[in-house]
């Protein structure tokens, strides 16, 4: 539903569409980012621009609640530091403009195929 404002508890659904060669596509449930919170962050990453990947990753890990990445034999994979940390620039990406509020759930891809 759209609305001007983050209500407490906004949950939202996207998708990481596949990359030819990069990544196959998953989806991800997550929590929009508050503006205090998107601040802070980018604020952090001006101040430690070496330390960018682990501030983002832990960034990510505090608004993702679940995604749907397996393993090679089915089992999902939890989000974890490590996992965000090795995923690929485009999903880091995609999941950043999520959570952050940049973009809408699809709306990057559409973008793409225009």
């Amino acid at each position: 539903m759209e609305n001007f404002f983050i209500e407490d508890g906004c949950t939202k659904t996207d998708i990481v569409p596949r990359r030819k060669g990069l990544h196959p596509e998953f989806s991800f449930d997550y929590r929009l980012a508050l503006p205090e919170k998107i601040n802070k962050h980018f604020r952090q990453v001006r101040q430690n621009p070496d330390s960018e990947i682990r501030l983002e990753s832990e960034f990510m890990l505090d608004h993702l609640i679940a995604w749907s990445i397996i393993d090679g034999d089915g089992n999902k994979i939890k989000p974890d530091l490590e996992k965000l940390r090795k995923l690929h620039p485009s999903a880091r990406v995609h999941l950043m403009n999520a959570i952050c509020g940049f973009a809408e759930p699809g709306e990057l891809e559409e973008i793409r195929k225009n």
